[in-house]
Formats: C-alpha cells, structure tokens, sequence
C-alpha cells in the first residue's frame, strides 16, 4: 500500500490550526472477494480539512487531528471495476520535531472511515517534513 500526499496547515493559534490535504493511495490486494474473482484493489484520490490540535513546546509538537474528506474511490478486481465519490470521516496523531525555526520533521499515523464497499479503517502513515513560513 502507498500514499503520496500533499498539506497546507494554517496555524490559528498556538494551540489550533487548519490544514486541507490532497492526496492519493493505492491499496493491493486489500481483501478477498471470491475465488473466481480474486482480491479486491483500492485506489483512491482524496481531499480532506482536518482541526490539528497541538501543544507548542520547545522542540517537540505532538499533535491530535480530525476531519471530514471526499474520496474518489475505485474499486478492481478481475470480474469488475466501479468509481465512486464517497464521504469519509479521519483521525490521527503525530509529532512534529522543530530543528530549525523554518523546518520540521512531521510523522502521522492517521485512520480514514470511508461509506462504501471499502473495508474500514484504512490506516495511513506520514513521514516528512514541514516547512513553516
């Protein structure tokens, strides 16, 4: 499973902030449907705004987020291939560690609820870094 994915985050306070996300993912091979029909593949392009809420310490940033996404879901196996646009709710927690006063490091384990005919959760893990403006 892969996701690339791309964030802009607006810090309201030292305590919030806003962030959109625009991404994609692939998942291979996620679940089994049948024997005839083999394993169900997953991808997915998603947009997401999420709440972050995070103390501001010295270096370290843990942070909890939340937020509502569309996803542009499509569903393959070797019988068939449907696309739908679902609605999705995400959770996740992280850590920033501020090296320098423009630049972090960022992880984030995330978990995606999707409706559809998509197993719950799909689990996402973010490592990067940030850049603070």
């Amino acid at each position: 499973d892969q996701t690339l994915s791309f964030s802009l985050q607006y810090q309201k306070s030292g305590y919030a902030a806003y962030r959109a996300t625009a991404g994609f993912l692939s998942m291979n091979g996620r679940e089994i449907i049948s024997p005839s029909a083999g394993t169900r593949d997953a991808n997915a392009f998603f947009i997401t705004g999420d709440i972050v809420f995070t103390p501001r310490f010295r270096v370290l940033h843990p942070f909890v987020a939340g937020g509502v996404g569309f996803y542009d879901v499509r569903l393959t196996d070797s019988r068939d291939s449907r696309n739908d646009v679902e609605i999705g709710i995400n959770w996740g927690v992280g850590l920033g560690v501020q090296l320098l006063k423009w630049f972090a490091l960022h992880g984030e384990l995330a978990y995606h609820y999707v409706t559809g005919n998509i197993s719950n959760p799909i689990q996402t893990i973010t490592i990067g870094a940030r850049f603070d403006f």
